[in-house]
């Protein structure tokens, strides 16, 4: 009777834990870094996006959905490079409350770090289409800084776009002191603002940290707040993470620890 019950038991589990992985990438190299976003209006469909590997291509972006949740996806999607010998990165998608959802990623010269910038695009019919990319951050907007790095994404009810960045891990080619960034589209990502330095005085990042990494979310009444690691002795003499918060769009910021 005890072997019956506990069969029982875990009969529920193996069903579980019985479902198969699904290929979605289907690549013959390196397919990784994936981000996935499902549809607020519709839960059978996902978009899934990633970096792949392609020969003579390098690695790309890609993306592909699904109608039946996650069952089948579509063939892959390839964003071209923006030019020849690039490389692309850090991957996010984010729907807005109008349905249309976004990807941010990264486009660069990995070799020499001559060029570069973050982008997105737009699709309005769920990853099946996208629009042609849209530049947010430059790394000529932040000399000796290459502020491109780990691009994240967050839109507001009201359809504003945050994106936060920090700068990349290449030391011989950066300067301190270290700066969170972030940058705001106030027309669906049709265009984006000024990159701006996130961080201020009494609240730095400082220059021992080489890569603080901003983290940004929105409230339900568009309140923008992004955390970020900091460490100045003449602040604190501890390390700190610090909370930026602004309720105009990034225009103006108060700061805690």
């Amino acid at each position: 009777m005890r072997t019956l019950l506990l069969t029982f038991f875990l009969l529920p589990f193996s069903f579980l834990f019985s479902q198969n992985n699904i290929n979605v990438s289907n690549g013959n190299f390196f397919e990784g870094e994936p981000y996935l976003a499902i549809d607020p209006n519709n839960n059978q469909h996902l978009v899934a996006a990633w970096m792949g590997l392609e020969v003579g291509n390098g690695i790309v972006i890609k993306t592909s959905y699904s109608d039946d949740s996650g069952t089948t996806w579509s063939t892959p999607i390839l964003f071209p490079h923006e030019t020849n010998h690039n490389s692309s990165a850090d991957v996010s998608l984010k729907y807005d409350s109008n349905n249309n959802l976004f990807v941010c990623y990264i486009d660069y010269d990995k070799d020499n770090f001559t060029s570069g910038a973050i982008y997105t695009r737009k699709s309005t019919d769920g990853g099946i289409n996208w629009s042609s990319s849209v530049e947010v951050i430059n790394i000529t907007d932040c000399p000796d800084q290459l502020c491109i790095d780990r691009p994240w994404m967050d839109i507001s009810s009201n359809g504003n776009i945050f994106i936060t960045s920090m700068n990349a891990n290449q030391p011989t080619l950066i300067t301190a002191p270290y700066h969170p960034y972030f940058a705001v589209s106030n027309d669906a990502g049709n265009s984006y603002s000024t990159p701006m330095i996130l961080d201020a005085t009494g609240y730095y990042a400082g220059d021992v940290i080489q890569q603080p990494m901003p983290t940004p979310t929105i409230s339900s009444n568009g309140t923008f707040y992004a955390a970020y690691p900091s460490y100045v002795s003449s602040q604190n003499i501890y390390a700190q993470m610090i909370l930026a918060k602004s309720t105009d769009n990034g225009l103006n910021f108060t700061y805690s620890t």
